[in-house]
């Protein structure tokens, strides 16, 4: 099935919004071979990484895509939520933290964080600080993009990343496929009330 092909009369070209710039999956496969080249490098030199924490949802496919890269890294999720408050991304609090791996598997380890975009820095960089309270050896926080006239945090940046990009929204595969997914649920639940 091609990504952009009409599912259940659901064409997922009119869920993608005018402001977004669409990620194919060839370009996220180039992204992935990309980051990978540099995350081979990086271990050639620092050595495996222990822990690998992929931050849910679009860094699982990340990982997922860049696991034979680094087969060294037990991976584990974290899971980081914004809340809507209204505000733009620059000018909302940063993520609250739902889950992360445990301090076993952080503390006196090499760590790697996936995150599919750096934008403002907010999520990576909760992240990387909520890594760093377990003491690990090294945290390299490892990204698909970086946009870095997003980015709040002057002397911070993704350690490895695939490409710069400009400020535009992003949609990823995965998300086009959850949007696909739900406008599929309303259609079925219209359908249902209707009967």
């Amino acid at each position: 099935m091609h990504e952009l092909e009409v599912v259940d009369g659901i064409d997922p070209r009119s869920l993608i919004e005018p402001n977004e710039v669409y990620v194919p999956w060839a370009e996220v496969g180039l992204l992935a071979q990309e980051v990978g080249l540099k995350l081979a490098s990086h271990i050639d030199k620092f050595g495996p990484f222990d822990t690998i924490v992929a931050i849910k949802h679009g860094a699982t496919c990340m990982a997922a895509l860049l696991e034979r890269t680094v087969p060294h890294g037990m991976l584990r999720y974290a899971k980081l939520r914004r809340r809507e408050t209204g505000l733009t991304v620059v000018e909302s609090p940063a993520p609250s933290i739902d889950y992360f791996p445990e301090e076993k598997f952080l503390r006196d380890k090499n760590v790697a964080i996936f995150d599919e975009v750096y934008e403002t820095g907010k999520s990576s960089t909760r992240a990387r600080h909520t890594a760093e309270e377990s003491e690990p050896r090294s945290v390299t926080v490892v990204t698909l993009h970086y946009k870095p006239e997003c980015n709040i945090f002057p002397f911070c940046k993704p350690d490895i990343y695939g490409a710069e990009i400009d400020p535009r929204y992003r949609c990823y595969p995965w998300e086009l496929w959850e949007r696909v997914m739900q406008a599929r649920i309303n259609k079925m639940q219209v359908a249902i009330a209707v009967v």
